[in-house]
């Protein structure tokens, strides 16, 4: 046998004795550095197991806190996210202010055509609603109040949105009976609300526009309306 050869034998099994000994020597302080560089040697990152469970219980802490707090960051996001909606809305209900009403062609439930022409050179008050709208119901007796005083060189009309928004005829109907309106409801379709507040929020009712003599809207109000707010909204 060669030399080389002899000696390096030795020198591995040296080695692989060294190996051992520090793994399998837990008495040994520097046994988990022997088993780091072992298991490691290119110099990784390594967690003594006696470290991880020292930190458990803070790491636990920390979870249950993170836990704790979710329920308040979900409110807290669902409020922020509805008061942005409502704010955008608002900006285009209030864009519409100032533009003159749309081109439109509409059939009222008596089978009446309506178009922009028929409002020009008097004051109109529109007002959406809706079937499945609370606030539309809590309205509604004022509305029925309001037809009955307007003056003469007023005309309003209701604009349900429901066909927009898919509601069956059925519960259209249902609605309708129940609001008792004298004055036309008109059944928008998506192009005339899209003039307004945009067809995607055809769900916001109720919404009460007032245009002048000139076709200009001059007011949007969003929300329930008395007698009081839309009469001095439109002078009528």
């Amino acid at each position: 046998m060669r030399a080389a050869e002899f000696y390096g034998g030795v020198g591995l099994q040296a080695r692989n004795e060294g190996r051992a000994d520090a793994v399998g020597n837990s008495a040994d302080p520097c046994s988990h550095n022997a088993f780091r560089a072992l298991t490691n040697p290119v110099g990784g990152s390594y967690t003594s197991p006696l470290m991880s469970e020292a930190q458990t219980p803070r790491r636990r802490g920390a979870l249950r806190s993170a836990v704790a707090l979710l329920p308040l960051v979900l409110v807290a996001g669902y409020f922020g996210v509805r008061a942005w909606i409502r704010g955008h809305v608002d900006d285009l209900i209030q864009h519409a202010v100032g533009q003159p009403l749309p081109d439109f062609r509409l059939t009222d439930t008596d089978g009446k055509v309506w178009t922009r022409a028929d409002l020009l050179g008097k004051r109109a008050v529109l007002h959406f609603f809706r079937s499945r709208c609370g606030s539309c119901d809590v309205e509604a007796p004022a509305m029925r109040d309001l037809e009955q005083r307007l003056r003469d060189d007023t005309v309003m009309l209701h604009v349900m949105t429901d066909q927009v928004l898919g509601f069956s005829p059925e519960e259209t109907a249902k609605t309708l009976a129940h609001k008792q309106f004298t004055r036309p409801v008109l059944m928008a379709d998506a192009a005339f609300v899209d003039a307004f507040h945009h067809v995607r929020w055809s769900q916001v009712t109720p919404v009460t526009y007032v245009a002048d003599p000139t076709g200009t809207i001059t007011y949007g109000l969003r929300g329930m309306q008395t007698v009081a707010s839309v009469t001095a909204a439109c002078a009528c």
